[in-house]
């Protein structure tokens, strides 16, 4: 599997909102998407289809969100629910220097997606989270087009 292409993945699954990724971002992520297609036990078709915005049907595939994003630490559980971190993704957006008015988007929409979840299991609450952050990113200009 092209480790840019698991790159490519988290980054529209997570980092869309937080503005331009650092080589160190990169690494990580790279580290991380190549931890989860393993655990989840992701095929390449998975991940491909992950990267055309495309829900996998396999298990592994849709495992895929919600493993990179627990291991990212911008989703956790808490209590019943997974949910999202936002200071953990307002934090990054910071340090990327995004401009004030996109932080503050991304944080009503990081706040909305987490009142719209009610999954308990990381594998769903990982798709419901990504989507809603993709979608969110899509509306409010911050993310790729």
């Amino acid at each position: 599997m092209n480790s840019l292409k698991i790159v490519g993945l988290v980054c529209v699954l997570i980092l869309a909102v937080q503005g331009h990724m650092t080589d160190e971002d990169k690494k990580k992520l790279m580290e991380i998407g190549k931890e989860c297609k393993e655990e989840c036990k992701a095929s390449d078709e998975d991940v491909g289809k992950l990267l055309k915005e495309e829900l996998p049907s396999s298990e592994g595939g849709k495992c895929m969100p919600g493993c990179v994003m627990d291991k990212m630490e911008v989703m956790k559980k808490n209590g019943a629910t997974y949910e999202l971190q936002c200071d953990v993704m307002k934090k990054g957006a910071e340090e990327r220097k995004m401009h004030a008015d996109k932080v503050e988007k991304m944080m009503q929409s990081c706040q909305k997606c987490n009142t719209e979840n009610k999954e308990a299991e990381r594998k769903e609450a990982g798709l419901k989270l990504g989507e809603c952050l993709h979608k969110a990113s899509k509306e409010n200009g911050l993310g790729p087009q």
